[in-house]
C-alpha cells in the first residue's frame, strides 16, 4: 500500500487474503485484544461471509471495502506484499 492507499504488486487473491488476516493479526496484538470478525463485518458494512471470503483469499473485496477495512485496522501506508 502506498500513502495514498493505493495498492501495490499483491499478485493474487491468495496473497492479498494471506496480507489481511496477517494485517488483522497484527491489529489485535497493537490492540491486545481479539478482534470479532461479526463485528468488524458490521463496521466495514459488509456480511460476514464477505469478510471470510476477503480473508481467506476467494474474493477480492471492492475498493472502498478495501479502504474501511484497512482503516478499521488501524492501517496507513503498508505494504501488502509485506516482509518475505
Amino acid at each position: 500500500m502506498t500513502q495514498s492507499g493505493g495498492i501495490t504488486s499483491v499478485g493474487t487473491r491468495e496473497e492479498l487474503g494471506a496480507a489481511l488476516k496477517r494485517l488483522l493479526r497484527q491489529a489485535e496484538r497493537r490492540t491486545g485484544r481479539d478482534i470479532s470478525k461479526v463485528a468488524l463485518a458490521r463496521q466495514i458494512k459488509v456480511s460476514q461471509q464477505s469478510l471470510y471470503a476477503y480473508l481467506a483469499g476467494t474474493t477480492l473485496p471492492p475498493r472502498d471495502v478495501l479502504d474501511r477495512l484497512l482503516l478499521e485496522l488501524g492501517v496507513v501506508g503498508v505494504d501488502l506484499a509485506g516482509d518475505r
